[in-house]
């Protein structure tokens, strides 16, 4: 699945449009506009990136995100979670890997 879709799907979002589509669209009521993480030592989706580990993100790393499905998907089985959690959580993962694919 292409990123932008995985995004759409994970997000709720029906079509997400591109920077340059937006600032076309928006151009007689853009004052200003700037991409604040262009020039950021730190790329802006590294916390969702899984190759990638810290402490502080733990959830997000690839360890994280195991624990934490198997997690939802447990909680779910015992009914302490609604139905459909472990969806809603195999969403929002297929959202953050596009959303780092889409950022690389």
């Amino acid at each position: 699945m292409h990123s932008k879709a995985e995004i759409e799907i994970g997000d709720g979002l029906s079509d997400i449009r591109s920077t340059r589509q937006c600032l076309a669209a928006l151009k007689k009521q853009v004052i200003w506009e700037q991409d604040l993480a262009k020039h950021s030592p730190v790329p802006w989706y590294l916390p969702l990136d899984t190759s990638h580990f810290c402490l502080s993100s733990f959830c997000l790393t690839a360890a994280g995100r195991f624990i934490t499905k198997n997690m939802v998907i447990a909680l779910e089985y015992v009914g302490l979670t609604r139905k459909g959690s472990q969806r809603v959580q195999s969403f929002l993962k297929k959202a953050a890997e596009g959303a780092v694919v889409g950022g690389k």
